[in-house]
């Protein structure tokens, strides 16, 4: 199953603005895209 970084802040309870910021300094693997550029977990 994969989630948007919304489903995934939820699920963890962490803001926005640090789960973007774990993916952007590598501290979250298999971060994936999809066409329209959003990140999938």
């Amino acid at each position: 199953m994969m989630y948007t970084m919304m489903q995934a802040c939820r699920e963890t309870n962490m803001t926005y603005q640090a789960l973007k910021y774990y993916c952007n300094e590598g501290l979250v693997p298999n971060v994936k895209r999809d066409s329209n550029n959003r990140r999938f977990f």
